[in-house]
């Protein structure tokens, strides 16, 4: 087959096309599924098409590295790039050490991997810092070997970076691994939605470890009490933030809030150890989260208050949703009295409690006088609830 001349495409091997993976609209594209293909890499489809810029990969492909047997450019014009039910890859950029360091994937937008048992690194290897430089989002699904998304050096250059989304990676120990003295901070200007999602040996968005650090069961206890962010990287533009099934104790603490203000949207469930939404680290002063707007939690029984100091204020909190919390007795501190965490409730217009047996109270007298706004209250099968 020759595709050199070719200028615009749409391709599909083994695959029918209204089952359509391509989905971004571009006017060179290729959909592979090689379990369903009389077709192996040697044929030589993906290196003739050296302009392609949505690219699927579907099944065994016979390639452990794909940049590398692939395309030794680097895929200089590839926007989307889609591998999916791979088992034999190990890594999708990796280049021997005595090459020349390569720009791999320098206008790559979209990166979605899932199903790769054995991949280990998306990246390894010497590369050059503009590796990545236009990625926009990047989803990992069931890479269970998978312990790090990137490295701080390319994390570094993730400037267009819009959406993450890890979801049953069982390995995952850090979103961005930050290994020996490198103390330049990393900051994600534009990203807009995180989603990590069953991760349980997840021990911090970003790591500072040692290399070739082994898990085990005391190292897991001592990361349990760090923070999901612990001020290694700034997130400037956050505004949907949804952990689930991680083991960690506690979310933020009060000395990295200030990353995010723009947060509007936190979503927490069946966080098993999780305590504390927020560590506190300073009693003299009071935090806030400024623009969170909607608070949904549920199946985290170790949580016993949802708001647990008078020292954290949500001024713009208008929606909370709690479910199946077995053990939280309290929503608010209770000593919340200060005026200055009254304004937690000021815009509150929507609560929701449902399968919440040890609750003791709702809202405090000092909570009521304040709910101006209040349009739509829901209580359902609470075992024992009075208003104080």
């Amino acid at each position: 087959m020759v595709f050199q001349k070719l200028l615009k495409y749409k391709i599909y091997i083994g695959v029918e096309k209204w089952n359509c993976y391509i989905l971004h609209g571009t006017s060179r594209s290729l959909v592979l599924r090689y379990d369903d293909a009389n077709i192996s890499v040697e044929d030589g489809v993906i290196k003739q098409l050296k302009e392609i810029e949505e690219l699927t990969l579907i099944g065994k492909q016979g390639v452990k590295n794909v940049l590398y047997v692939l395309n030794r450019d680097g895929f200089p014009k590839l926007k989307h790039f889609h591998v999916e039910s791979n088992p034999e890859l190990v890594y999708l950029v990796d280049f021997p050490k005595q090459s020349e360091p390569c720009v791999a994937f320098p206008h790559l937008q979209t990166l979605f991997l899932e199903d790769l048992s054995s991949l280990e690194k998306i990246c390894h290897g010497q590369f050059s810092s503009n590796n990545f430089c236009q990625l926009r989002t990047i989803k990992v699904y069931s890479c269970v070997k998978l312990k790090n998304i990137f490295s701080s050096s390319i994390a570094r250059h993730l400037s267009q970076l819009e959406e993450i989304k890890v979801t049953g990676c069982e390995n995952m120990e850090e979103i961005f691994s930050i290994v020996g003295s490198e103390n330049e901070e990393i900051v994600l200007e534009k990203l807009d939605s995180l989603s990590l999602w069953n991760l349980p040996k997840l021990r911090s968005f970003s790591y500072e470890g040692e290399v070739g650090s082994t898990y085990d069961q005391e190292r897991q206890k001592k990361d349990s009490l760090m923070p999901l962010f612990n001020g290694k990287v700034q997130f400037r533009n956050l505004k949907t933030l949804d952990p689930r099934e991680i083991n960690l104790k506690y979310v933020f603490s009060s000395s990295t809030l200030g990353s995010f203000v723009l947060l509007q949207s936190l979503d927490i469930h069946y966080c098993t150890v999780l305590e504390e939404i927020i560590r506190i680290d300073d009693l003299k002063n009071h935090f806030e989260l400024p623009s969170l707007k909607e608070l949904r939690i549920s199946k985290c029984p170790a949580m016993k208050s949802l708001i647990c100091s008078d020292k954290v204020t949500f001024p713009s909190l208008e929606e909370i949703e709690i479910s199946d919390m077995d053990n939280l007795k309290m929503i608010w501190h209770n000593q919340f009295e200060d005026s200055q965490n009254i304004r937690t409730c000021q815009k509150l217009c929507k609560v929701k409690v449902t399968n919440c047996q040890s609750l003791k109270n709702l809202f405090p007298a000092s909570v009521v006088r304040n709910l101006w706004q209040l349009q739509r209250l829901n209580i359902e099968n609470c075992r024992v609830w009075k208003r104080s």
